[in-house]
């Protein structure tokens, strides 16, 4: 049985996405992804070739910082994943939505003080996904993240974060 799954890493500028391909029981295969502007775009595309439409969409969705500064863009990325969230559900797709800490610690557990975080994160998926990309963005490593643990998360059965 495999399963396509959609991770989206919304940005206020550039959008993460990565199409990865779930066979139980062995390791995901990077499908295809990159970066966009509109992920609105990338999912009616994925929605109109059977071949790569996915079975669930999995978001994450940015939380407020202490620095308000930082927040400025993190509502901006809050907006594009609830439009792509919303989006993704009018058309009828199962969609699951991370916090960035928990699909992080969901992929490489929790990090100690100082941790290289992104460098554990590309690591675990260069080391678990089949076919991963010598080269692609932050945005996209992210989405592939985003994808596994959020697959993991519904397969189980966590109804927690998932979009009605």
């Amino acid at each position: 049985m495999s399963a396509l799954v959609l991770g989206i890493d919304p940005g206020a500028v550039h959008t993460g996405w990565a199409l990865l391909e779930f066979s139980v029981p062995s390791s995901p295969v990077w499908f295809v992804g990159g970066t966009c502007d509109e992920v609105e775009t990338v999912i009616e595309s994925l929605l109109a070739d059977a071949t790569r439409r996915p079975e669930l969409v999995c978001i994450e969705q940015p939380q407020a910082l202490h620095n308000p500064m930082a927040n400025r863009n993190l509502i901006g990325a809050a907006w594009v994943g609830g439009m792509a969230a919303g989006f993704a559900v009018a058309r009828g797709l199962d969609v699951h939505v991370l916090g960035p800490e928990a699909w992080r610690m969901g992929l490489i557990g929790r990090p100690r003080r100082g941790d290289n975080v992104d460098h554990k994160v590309e690591a675990f998926l260069r080391a678990h996904v089949r076919q991963f990309p010598a080269r692609s963005s932050v945005h996209a490593r992210d989405a592939a993240g985003v994808a596994c643990v959020g697959y993991r998360a519904a397969r189980l059965g966590g109804s927690r974060g998932t979009v009605p």
